[in-house]
């Protein structure tokens, strides 16, 4: 079998250069369609993290103002302790200041 090319008219070039032109649109389109989508799932991640990690924030912050509390409400039972004692013997916390 021989082959033999023909030589290209006029319209051939421009319908090939349409099909090419056509081509480079399509894997355009499909190209914009994945960075829409890659978008899309960035931003559902983004969201997803904000949010457990506002959660696990939340969380810790109301324990540190749990613990200052704690922490605040031990320095006062302290205090009280001491001003008891000092109530019920005196001579005896004068001594302690003393030696």
């Amino acid at each position: 079998m021989q082959h033999h090319s023909v030589e290209w008219m006029p319209h051939h070039l421009h319908a090939a250069k349409e099909l090419r032109r056509s081509a480079i649109e399509l894997d355009l389109a499909a190209q914009v369609v994945r960075e829409q989508n890659a978008v899309a799932a960035r931003d559902e991640l983004v969201a997803v993290v904000s949010h457990d990690l506002r959660n696990p924030l939340s969380a810790v912050s109301l324990g540190a103002t749990l613990l200052v509390r704690a922490l605040v409400n031990a320095r006062q039972a302290r205090r009280d302790d001491r001003a008891r004692a000092v109530q019920r013997d005196p001579l005896a916390m004068s001594c302690r200041f003393i030696v």
